[in-house]
């Protein structure tokens, strides 16, 4: 942890990211949304993404989402997943499909997870991507 407050002192965004990490694995919530907010603020896309996850725990998912979306532009592809997954549980949403399938293409498992659970509760959707990606296309002239 000294070290990680020697960076965080020294302005490295992503030491205090660390610590907060740190933090929240003691269960010390309040150091650790501080911890994120600072590294959020010094550029961290994934201070941004946990900062979001922590909100998304405490049912402010509006707050989550609006984190998840900022890391997303930033190049956290976790936030992005994490994004489609609220959007999946809020109805079927091409936001949702195409924010998954983000996550999916980077290999993160929690993506496939979220499009299993789209299809699964959305066969309307279903259907319409299955004759979409199935249906035959003229060759090009």
């Amino acid at each position: 942890m000294e070290l990680y407050e020697e960076g965080r002192r020294g302005g490295h965004a992503q030491a205090a990211t660390c610590l907060g990490f740190l933090y929240g694995e003691q269960g010390q919530v309040s150091q650790a949304m501080e911890l994120y907010e600072e590294g959020r603020r010094g550029g961290d896309a994934q201070a941004a993404t946990s900062l979001g996850s922590l909100y998304e725990e405490q049912g402010q998912v509006s707050k989550a989402m609006e984190l998840y979306e900022e890391a997303r532009r930033g190049g956290d592809v976790r936030a992005a997943t994490f994004l489609g997954s609220l959007y999946v549980q809020q109805g079927p949403d091409s936001n949702a499909l195409e924010l998954s399938v983000v996550g999916l293409l980077s290999g993160l498992a929690l993506a496939a997870l979220s499009l299993v659970s789209l299809f699964a509760h959305h066969r309307t959707l279903s259907s319409h991507l299955y004759l979409h990606y199935h249906s035959p296309r003229p060759f090009p002239p």
